[in-house]
């Protein structure tokens, strides 16, 4: 996703600077009779590019979110349910993108979270170890994240360690190895 991410990044930036370099000889063509500035061009593969309707890389920001939005949010902080919270603010950021409130919000919320999972797991330093012999685990119902986070688990590595090589989101990561803990896929161990 990352390498497509960066390809179509690319693309849209040589896209952009051809269609600016066409505009600019376009420009030039305009004192010698040509089509004025503001005018369409033609580029050539035939698309229509006109100056007034390209992307110049600034959005218009997003509107602010709803106050008892905000408020709902704030009452759910307050009353410590985090869970909840979180949910609250993704929802808003979803249709008020970089609000920095709520963007506080919902990074409060996703810290006291792992917090949260990390002290029911023990301590980031515990050593977690399968609880089932390793033929069973195919016959589990798991996704792909819970198979890595699995695959990741080699009796010595801890908590901590396990969430910095998955690359995964740390809440995500730590809420599956809770959830394995609680289905006895894996136990805890103290760190030696």
């Amino acid at each position: 996703a990352g390498a497509a991410t960066a390809g179509a990044a690319t693309a849209r930036t040589s896209a952009s600077t051809e269609i600016a370099s066409r505009q600019f000889e376009s420009a030039g063509d305009a004192s010698a009779g040509g089509a004025g500035a503001g005018d369409a061009s033609v580029d050539d593969a035939g698309a229509v590019a006109d100056p007034d309707l390209l992307d110049d890389g600034w959005a218009e920001p997003a509107p602010p979110v709803p106050q008892e939005t905000v408020a709902a949010i704030e009452a759910r902080l307050e009353a410590g349910d985090y869970g909840r919270a979180l949910m609250m603010a993704e929802a808003a950021l979803v249709e008020h993108a970089g609000d920095p409130v709520v963007s506080g919000y919902a990074s409060t919320c996703r810290d006291e979270l792992y917090k949260r999972y990390l002290e029911r797991l023990g301590a980031g330093d515990h050593v977690p170890r399968l609880a089932v012999n390793r033929g069973a685990i195919t016959g589990l119902s798991l996704d792909h994240r819970a198979g890595f986070l699995l695959s990741c688990v080699d009796g010595g590595s801890t908590v901590e360690e396990i969430i910095d090589v998955s690359a995964m989101p740390r809440l995500d990561a730590v809420r599956i190895l809770y959830e394995l803990v609680q289905e006895g896929v894996l136990e805890m161990h103290p760190a030696r």
